[in-house]
């Protein structure tokens, strides 16, 4: 009787400590994937503030530097110190106003030789996740 006991106090320990390897390993993995989709997160937002960035100075240089032609392609507004904002949501689509997830701010410095310049900034949660700068020649009498 003595010994059949004891064989079902190992049996329980055995299991017990079988249960708490899973759990442990469970705990791990979670955590592992919890990383990773971050990560994948992280990343997407950078793809698409890429995208966004390189689209606007794209239409910086075809609106010949003009921010108001600017503004308009992209769906931004141009505040008091002549720089172009744009708001957007969790899911990269324009909004009016701040919403705190994401925007972009096209910032314009007129250089020498009739230049003109672009700093594109993209912001999410008010981290910068992209920067670019262009330039664009003020040429007089293109369309």
């Amino acid at each position: 009787m003595g010994a059949q006991r004891s064989k079902q106090h190992l049996l329980l320990i055995e299991l017990l400590l079988a249960i708490l390897f899973f759990v442990l390993s469970a705990a791990i993995c979670s955590g592992i994937f919890v990383r990773a989709y971050k990560i994948g997160q992280d990343s997407a937002d950078v793809s698409e503030a890429t995208l966004r960035a390189t689209q606007a100075a794209e239409v910086f240089k075809y609106a010949n530097g003009d921010l108001t032609v600017v503004a308009a392609l992209l769906e931004g507004k141009i505040s008091e110190a002549r720089n172009i904002v744009i708001y957007y949501d969790e899911e990269w689509q324009v909004v009016r106003q701040d919403s705190g997830a994401k925007k972009m701010t096209l910032t314009t410095i007129d250089e020498a030789y009739g230049c003109r310049r672009a700093d594109i900034a993209v912001y999410s949660e008010g981290a910068v996740v992209f920067k670019i700068s262009v330039k664009h020649a003020m040429l007089e009498g293109r369309y």
